[in-house]
Parts: C-alpha cells; sequence; structure tokens
C-alpha cells in the first residue's frame, strides 16, 4: 500500500550527515516522505537525563521555582517523525527542514511534562536545558501527546519526554523511516546503503515493532504461566490445610455433637474460624503479592492486573478454603461420636 512505513536501521560513514541523505531520498519517485528515529525512539525509549526548563511562576515548598529541574526521556527524531509514528501534535508545531544545524535549537515536549515543568501547562516558547550542557538552551515550539513505552523493562507509566530535531543534534545511528511504495522503500533502501554503514534491509513498521515487542511478549507469557502455576500450588496448599486442620478437630467436633450441637452449628462454625484463618492468609497474599507484582511490572514493563482480576483471584481462593472446610465438617457431622470417642 501506498501508506505504508518501513525502518531501515543504519549508522552514519565519516563525513556523511542525515540532512543530505534525506535530501536525497526526497528526490526518489514514490517517496510521500522520509524521516529519522534516533534508537529507541520509536519504542518510546530514550536517554534518560536532568532537564531544566524555564517554568514561570513556580514554587516549590513555598518558595519561588523559576527554574524547574526534572528528568525526562531525551530522543532525537526528524521532521515527519510525529505524523508517521501516529503521535498526536496537541500545541505548536512539529519540526521542520528548516531545524537544521546553525538553525535556532528547537524542542518539543510531551503533555506530561508541559503540565508537570511549566507554569499552566504552557511551554511554547520557554526554554529548556537538556543533559549536563548547561549553556546550551533550545525553545520549546511544540506539544505532543504522551504515549507508552513499548519495551521490556518499562514499567507502563507515562514518562517526562523532550524530542529534539536529529537534524541539529545528529545520532551516529538512526532508524530511517520511508513512506511509500515497495519499489521506492527499494530505491531509498538503496541510496542509504550507499550513504551510510551496517544498513540493516528494510521492514515495514509493523514488523519491526512486532520484533521488538518479542522479548515482552515472550516476558509476559513466561510470567502468567509461572503466576498460574504458583496460584494452583497456593489453591492447592490452601485446601489441603483447611481440610487437615479441619480434620484434626474432628474428636472435638463430635464432642460438640454428643452434647447436642446441632449439624448446622458445627459447619457454621467451622466454617467462621476458616473465615478468620482465610482473611489473615488474603492479607498477606495482598500484600506480598502486590510488591511481587510491583518488581515483575518495574523490571519486565509487564502491566498489572486490575482490581476486577484481584477480586477474581481472592474470591476463588476463599472459595477453595471453604469448599475444602465445609467438606471436612461434612465428614465431622457423618462420623458417630461414640465410635470416635471410644
Amino acid at each position: 500500500a501506498s501508506d505504508d512505513v518501513y525502518v531501515v536501521e543504519a549508522r552514519l560513514r565519516d563525513g556523511q550527515s542525515w540532512d543530505s541523505i534525506l535530501g536525497a531520498l526526497s528526490a526518489v519517485p514514490g517517496l510521500e516522505a522520509e524521516s529519522l528515529a534516533a534508537p529507541g525512539a520509536l519504542l518510546g525509549l530514550g536517554v534518560r537525563d536532568v532537564t531544566v526548563s524555564q517554568c514561570g511562576a513556580c514554587s516549590l515548598g513555598g518558595l519561588p521555582a523559576p527554574l524547574w529541574v526534572s528528568l525526562a526521556d531525551h530522543q532525537a527524531v526528524g521532521p515527519g517523525f510525529f505524523d508517521m509514528s501516529d503521535v498526536d501534535l496537541v500545541d505548536g508545531r512539529s519540526f521542520q527542514p528548516t531545524d537544521r544545524a546553525g538553525a535556532p535549537l528547537v524542542a518539543i515536549v510531551n503533555e506530561y511534562l508541559a503540565h508537570t515543568a511549566f507554569e499552566a501547562g504552557e511551554p511554547i516558547g520557554k526554554q529548556i536545558q537538556v543533559g549536563g550542557d548547561v549553556q546550551t538552551w533550545y525553545t520549546v515550539v511544540g506539544v505532543v501527546a504522551d504515549r507508552q513505552g513499548q519495551a521490556l523493562g518499562l514499567d507502563g507509566l507515562t514518562r517526562p519526554t523532550v524530542y529534539l530535531s536529529a537534524l541539529q543534534r545528529s545520532p551516529s545511528r538512526a532508524r530511517v523511516l520511508l513512506r511509500g511504495d515497495a519499489d521506492a522503500a527499494r530505491s531509498g533502501y538503496a541510496i542509504v546503503v550507499n550513504a551510510a554503514l551496517e544498513v540493516e534491509a528494510p521492514v515495514t513498521l509493523q514488523t519491526y515493532m512486532a520484533s521488538s515487542q518479542r522479548a515482552r511478549t515472550w516476558s509476559a507469557r513466561v510470567a502468567l504461566a509461572a503466576s498460574l502455576l504458583v496460584l494452583l500450588f497456593a489453591a492447592h496448599g490452601i485446601y489441603v490445610v483447611a481440610l487437615q486442620t479441619t480434620r484434626r478437630r474432628a474428636r472435638a467436633l463430635a464432642v460438640r455433637r454428643a452434647v447436642g450441637a446441632a449439624s448446622w452449628r458445627i459447619v457454621v462454625l467451622v466454617i467462621r474460624e476458616r473465615l478468620v484463618v482465610a482473611a489473615w492468609g488474603l492479607a498477606g497474599f495482598t500484600f506480598f503479592g502486590t510488591l511481587a507484582l510491583a518488581f515483575i511490572r518495574t523490571a519486565l514493563g509487564l502491566p498489572a492486573p486490575g482490581w476486577g482480576r484481584w477480586a477474581l483471584l481472592v474470591s476463588g481462593l476463599v472459595a477453595v478454603a471453604l469448599t475444602a472446610s465445609v467438606r471436612a465438617a461434612l465428614e465431622a457431622i457423618t462420623i458417630e461420636p461414640a465410635r470416635l470417642l471410644e
């Protein structure tokens, strides 16, 4: 299709520039657009470093804070990147071909950083400093929508992000994006091969994203399988413990029956005791389960289950405990007290 986006990974040769490569690509018939993305930018990854912004009339702890210091992901992308990667421009403008070396330095921030590092969430026209370069300031010219990172290890939370023009802050390695038909992509690939080093064969953006997600997908499957296995062992343990604990009280329950306790009272007594034990067990399950999920979410970047799944897990374990307790209680009330107390 004419709107296919292809990704070509490449590293610059000495003496070459992305500006000249993009200029050559723009002349290829059939290519509707071309752009750049620093390594990781397509997946929402970037170099995490200190950012200093001209916040305005901001305050911190009651004290004026005209300069706001925060941590943000820094990504270098080319003109047309947001359109080709389906990231919505919320305010201001996107990068232009004129945002190149020698032109005034510009930057684009995501909504999260705009609302946390600038007064009233209005960063357009204000200055921002990136990394440890305290002498260089960039003017914010646009705001784009937040997006979730799609790589293994991300916690799924929205991260503050600063986008810089790849024509001004040129990365040595980048992903060249080509929008057009397959023939145009092959022609563009030939241009990149002649101008750059270590060029990978072009793949569609969908294929590239799917390939990059493979590790995360397998990690999610392994985590799910391990979770189900642990849950199975937990359910088995709860059932056995509940059953054996109640069976050990069979003599005491038989005494109650011998002195005239009704069967339903014995069942209620057993279930009530098991509910107390189950409540303590579920409290521990919730506490340690939350810690485990926090670790998995941080280490693997996998989404945590919602409250609905938590409720389903808890209700399932409660049902297992009650089933075992009721079974043991029914066994107790079917035993003749005289025979058990001999």
